[in-house]
């Protein structure tokens, strides 16, 4: 069973048999702080309530790793930070040290999906 819940901007929580997938989860407001560009619908789910066996960064624009979520999230609730390199630099710039380079022809499984 695969469910998607659509977080706003590019963000996605998907369920895949009682695993979850977190894909750019943008839950500020730091994007029209720092430019001006208000979100496209309110934050459905304070970061800090985010729970995911898997978080994936798929660039590091603010909008799909931001500072300020990542931050917030109670890393105890997320199993591994995932991303390309240059998203790889950015999570150890902020102080998430071991995240997991996942980068073109990557790939990896959870709830039984690849």
């Amino acid at each position: 069973m695969i469910s998607a819940t659509w977080l706003g901007q590019g963000g996605y929580l998907f369920a895949i048999n009682g695993k979850k997938l977190c894909v750019d989860p943008y839950l500020s407001d730091s994007v029209s702080k720092s430019d001006g560009f208000s979100r496209l619908i309110p934050i459905p789910i304070e970061p800090r309530d985010l729970q995911a066996d898997l978080l994936l960064c798929t660039h590091h624009h603010q909008d799909h790793l931001d500072p300020e979520t990542v931050l917030a999230l109670d890393r105890e609730k997320i199993g591994g930070f995932y991303g390309p390199d240059s998203c790889v630099e950015r999570f150890s710039r902020i102080g998430i040290e071991n995240s997991i380079p996942f980068n073109r022809g990557s790939s990896c499984y959870l709830g039984g999906a690849e």
